[in-house]
């Protein structure tokens, strides 16, 4: 079967952004309420979870739910099925966060002082459990948590701590639930690990390979390996990685490499991709990923809005 095509990384400055269109074959498409066409691919599905999360901000409850929204996506991505009673649902996340004023941050000099940033810390106390699992079971329960001093974050403007501590916290939670023992794919987290052993006697190839053959399940992984940057620590060939001087290859570009093989596409990235064009592809990919899930469409950009928001450079 062949790819669907990324502008090459060199003809970026040259090409339109483009939205980005699903293979139909390979990722399957939704209709407007992103529900799976007849004849796409079946999305991942990995049971039923039912989360009633509560937070509150400085003495206060907020008026969104930032948490419980960003913690659901992530669920969804990785194929969980969100139901709205909770004796439906296999897995049940509760629990609270609490932010609170921390610290003003300043710089002091000469007797005067500027201001730097506001932090914010948050903490955290949430629990997941397997309701299929025995009652005595190591994999029933599972215990998240920021104790003190908390998860501390800090912007110059107050406002915008207030909302970065409270996505932070979310996004971090979201990581750590479905990396926990409960929900954990343990092949791509020893693959990930793989990556940053010198002593292995396997090749980065050797993992992108492994990652291929796990298939769809191992694409929610993937898209997470895209926002890491640490330099892969095992050898292998990557286009223009043997070049004197050439830039190391990183976690993301194996990421990429991997998500190329499993959903027939190809990114274009390369060693020297700029970081505006790495954040497109990341787009790109995310977005082929919500349109093969089926994501609803509270949780998504969709397809329609899609021009108004910063596009991938993909096409179909």
């Amino acid at each position: 079967m062949s790819r669907s095509r990324f502008p090459s990384a060199a003809s970026y400055s040259v090409v339109a952004p483009f939205l980005l269109v699903a293979s139909l074959a390979v990722l399957g498409c939704t209709d407007a309420n992103g529900r799976a066409a007849a004849g796409a691919t079946p999305p991942l599905e990995r049971g039923k979870f039912y989360i009633e999360l509560t937070e509150n901000l400085e003495g206060r409850v907020p008026e969104d739910e930032i948490a419980e929204f960003l913690i659901t996506k992530q669920l969804l991505l990785h194929g969980f099925h969100r139901v709205d009673k909770k004796e439906e649902a296999r897995f049940v996340i509760t629990g609270s966060l609490e932010y609170t004023y921390h610290k003003e941050l300043t710089f002091d000099y000469g007797g005067t002082s500027q201001h730097l940033e506001h932090q914010f810390k948050a903490l955290a106390e949430l629990t997941l459990t397997d309701t299929q699992a025995a009652a005595d079971s190591e994999l029933r329960d599972e215990w998240f948590d920021f104790p003190e001093p908390g998860l501390i974050n800090g912007r110059t403007d107050r406002k915008d701590a207030r909302r970065d501590i409270r996505r932070l916290a979310a996004t971090k939670l979201s990581e750590r639930i479905v990396n926990g023992k409960i929900l954990q794919n343990k092949a791509c987290r020893d693959l990930e690990y793989a990556l940053g052993d010198p002593f292995s006697d396997r090749t980065f190839n050797d993992v992108i390979s492994s990652y291929v053959k796990l298939g769809r399940p191992a694409v929610p992984y993937l898209l997470m390996l895209l926002l890491d940057d640490r330099p892969v620590r095992l050898s292998g060939e990557y286009p223009g990685s043997k070049k004197e001087g050439a830039e190391p290859v990183l976690y993301y570009h194996i990421a990429d490499k991997a998500l190329g093989e499993i959903l027939m596409r190809e990114s274009g990235l390369d060693l020297e991709s700029t970081e505006t064009y790495l954040k497109r592809v990341i787009t790109g990919w995310y977005w082929a990923w919500e349109d093969a899930q089926g994501i609803p469409k509270e949780f998504r950009t969709l397809p329609e809005k899609r021009a108004d928001k910063v596009p991938a450079p993909v096409g179909g």
